[in-house]
Order: C-alpha cells, then sequence, then structure tokens
C-alpha cells in the first residue's frame, strides 16, 4: 500500500524537478544568448572611453549614450584599424573591440585597445545593422 502512494509522489516530484530543471536551463541559454549579442565583459575603461567618446561626437552627456555591441578583436596596427590620412602607425598586434554606441538615433562604431585608447571608425549607421554588422578588418 505504500508503494502505491508512493508512486504518484514520485511521479510529482520527478515532474518538479524536470520542470525546475528545464526552466532554469532555458533561462541560462537565454541569459547567455542575451548576453553575447550586447556585449561581452568590456572592460570599465573601454566602456568610459567609447560614452565619452560618442558623447562628445554627438554633443550629448555620456548617460545618453547606449552601447549596443562589442566584440574583442586584434587590431593590425596601433591605429587600431582607424588610421587617419597621412598618418603613420604602429605596425603591431593590438588587442581590443570594436564597440557600436548609439547617440539619439545615430549609431558610431569605434575602435578601442583594452585600456582607454578610442577612435571612430565609422558614423551614421543604422540600428538595424548593428547585429548583423561584420567586424572591420584591420
Amino acid at each position: 500500500m505504500t508503494s502505491r502512494v508512493l508512486a504518484p509522489m514520485h511521479r510529482v516530484w520527478f515532474a518538479a524537478v524536470v520542470v525546475g530543471v528545464t526552466a532554469t536551463a532555458m533561462l541560462l541559454v537565454a541569459g547567455s544568448t542575451a548576453r553575447a549579442q550586447v556585449a561581452p565583459d568590456l572592460p570599465a575603461s573601454v566602456e568610459a572611453a567609447v560614452r565619452a567618446a560618442a558623447a562628445t561626437e554627438a554633443g550629448v552627456p555620456a548617460g545618453d549614450v547606449q552601447i549596443l555591441r562589442a566584440d574583442p578583436v586584434t587590431w593590425n596596427d596601433g591605429c587600431l584599424g582607424a588610421q587617419a590620412a597621412n598618418e603613420v602607425c604602429l605596425q603591431a598586434l593590438v588587442d581590443g573591440y570594436v564597440v557600436w554606441a548609439l547617440t539619439g538615433s545615430t549609431v558610431h562604431r569605434f575602435h578601442t585597445d583594452t585600456t582607454s585608447s578610442v577612435r571612430l571608425g565609422q558614423s551614421g549607421m543604422a540600428v538595424s545593422s548593428v547585429a548583423t554588422a561584420p567586424l572591420p578588418s584591420g
């Protein structure tokens, strides 16, 4: 008699565990997907430098800048792949990030190192193109 009473209870417990594990897995997957689409662990110094550069570029407060995406990259030169006309760049591999920042309705793409050097790569991109934008070469 005890086994008949426990059997349904085991099924309820098993179902609760399965539902709990499934829900947890779904949250972890959703969380990692959302994180990957927004930004990796961007160093605070890089984020602050990008916000300041975007704010200056757009003439808005740094608090109005939204980071849309950031990807780690290795640049081929000290100009972080954003060489100005007639500029001489150190030829070296430099780890950094490509960061897309939104100011108002304008997207700016910045090239950074891993600390706080920031160079404007491109402005005026459509917000809808950021998620699928290829990484710049250089």
